[in-house]
């Protein structure tokens, strides 16, 4: 049996709907920022720690010439998690994040067909036809608490490398 719904305004959709996305595009906006804005912090601090204690190893590279930049972040998470700034659990969310943050880049129609006139539209899952919802309410606040707790203990481990005179 078809999906059917009861919509007397056609396919256009409704006051709650838009107010729906409107909420949801602003929490998208969120996660984007606080995601690369960690992401920046987190790859400026590595190199500048690296320059101040005069390594001439670069920490963020794997022998080639060119990284993409996840890859470049996942070197950088684990040199975060070898210092003990973060622990393996705040790498996997940070990790976590970042693949959110790339579905709202690359497919973000998954992050909004549950709401309005096309919902049928759902991804369903293999065993039970369930919906398969890739919105995550919850995302814009782990995102804005790990960017303020990464940052934080970040910029003590910085402070503490400094030796008492900067290399020029």
């Amino acid at each position: 049996m078809p999906h059917c719904q009861y919509r007397p305004q056609g396919r256009a959709p409704t006051v709650l709907e838009t107010h729906v996305l409107k909420l949801r595009a602003f929490e998208i906006v969120l996660v984007l920022f606080y995601m690369e804005d960690l992401k920046r912090h987190i790859l400026d601090s590595i190199q500048l720690s690296d320059y101040l204690k005069g390594n001439v190893a670069d920490r963020l590279t794997d022998g080639t010439s060119k990284l993409k930049a996840g890859k470049k972040l996942e070197l950088a998470r684990a040199v975060l998690v070898a210092e003990g700034v973060i622990n393996q659990a705040e790498s996997d969310e940070i990790k976590s994040l970042v693949d959110y943050r790339n579905t709202i880049g690359h497919q973000i129609h998954h992050l909004t067909i549950d709401v309005g006139a096309y919902s049928a539209l759902m991804r369903l899952t293999e065993e039970n036809l369930e919906p398969v919802v890739a919105y995550d309410s919850k995302a814009a606040e782990r995102a804005c608490e790990l960017h303020l707790t990464v940052i934080k203990r970040m910029v003590g481990c910085v402070f503490h490398a400094m030796p008492d005179t900067i290399p020029c």
